[in-house]
């Protein structure tokens, strides 16, 4: 008698995991490690199954993602894996497949860059440690220079995506001064780029504190004037602002209608270098004035003691893994950096 056995289609799998690089990278090695090529991997939310598929939830490993993270330092350079840690802060559906994708062609591939001037470029791990990378001596990996291919040109666009998203939130990121003595910015992005500005403006601000709050991550970036850390929150408690500051968006104002040339107004040009979304964070871009009677900040409020930035958050703040890799809230653990 023939007992016929079945087995499950490795190939008809979908990984869940939870939206941090560190997951992803996770999902990542499980494959390598169980041999499997699935055809779906995203968050529990996106996730849309496809007919008879099998869905496996993968559990975030730091050791796993540390792993692959030097596995693909060495083999294709630290370059790419900066490139992966970019495209991953992206909002797009197709992000965590692109990746997946990437990775495995990158590692089979291994077009890796030749670090020539490093005597020790046959025994190194290519970290971001590495003499050679520091001192940016070697020739960019030629997977950056493939943006025809169907597996290398999604994950090259979507950094690029990611990039001149940060390069708008250094332009019209607007910073206000509170009662308390703490710089507090709000902004709508299209991509998850608040921990690749809070270094940034960390070097500009030096030892002043600052908060940068994503309203739609929901991601806040709060620095004490030493550290950063990425905090998850729905609710923010900011504290009144300072007459100083009044005044100065009043006078912003004024000198931002005083500098227009009527003759030269151009509203489709604007809103080609500055997107309409960005207009309700940027003062002078309101239609009024700040009204004069709110000038009239209480003395109280003025002469409180300063606060530290975690304060403004409410209790429902919690802190997560920064979604780049990049840095992670204090509380957490150690990130892929």
């Amino acid at each position: 008698m023939s007992v016929f056995v079945h087995e499950e289609n490795p190939q008809n799998v979908a990984y869940v995991f939870d939206g941090t690089l560190e997951g992803l990278l996770s999902a990542v090695f499980f494959a390598y490690q169980a041999g499997e090529d699935p055809q779906d991997i995203d968050t529990l939310t996106r996730l849309q199954p496809r007919l008879g598929q099998t869905i496996r939830t993968i559990d975030t490993s730091i050791s796993s993602a540390l792993r692959l993270q030097r596995g693909i330092s060495r083999v294709c350079g630290a370059d790419i894996f900066d490139l992966i840690k970019h495209a991953s802060l992206s909002d797009a559906p197709q992000t965590p497949y692109a990746i997946y994708a990437f990775i495995r062609y990158a590692l089979a591939t291994q077009k890796h860059h030749p670090c020539t001037s490093c005597n020790k470029r046959h025994s190194c791990s290519r970290t971001t440690s590495c003499i050679a990378l520091q001192n940016k001596s070697y020739s960019a990996s030629p997977l950056r220079n493939e943006h025809a291919h169907t597996i290398t040109g999604p994950i090259l666009r979507l950094e690029r995506a990611v990039l001149n998203e940060r390069h708008r939130m250094k332009q019209f990121l607007r910073f206000e001064q509170t009662a308390q003595g703490v710089w507090f910015a709000k902004c709508n992005r299209n991509a998850n780029v608040v921990p690749l500005l809070m270094d940034y403006f960390q070097a500009r601000f030096g030892t002043e504190s600052f908060v940068i709050y994503d309203e739609i991550h929901h991601v806040a970036g709060i620095c004490d004037g030493k550290d950063w850390q990425l905090v998850q929150t729905n609710a923010l408690n900011i504290p009144a602002q300072t007459q100083n500051e009044l005044l100065m968006q009043a006078a912003w104002k004024c000198f931002y209608d005083a500098v227009s040339i009527d003759a030269r107004y151009h509203p489709e040009l604007r809103r080609q270098f500055m997107p309409k979304r960005f207009w309700k964070n940027i003062c002078e871009m309101h239609e009024r004035m700040p009204d004069k009677s709110l000038l009239h900040t209480s003395q109280d409020a003025l002469n409180s003691p300063q606060i530290a930035p975690d304060s403004l958050l409410r209790d429902t703040s919690t802190p997560v893994k920064s979604k780049s890799g990049i840095k992670l809230s204090r509380f957490a653990e150690p990130s892929c950096q």
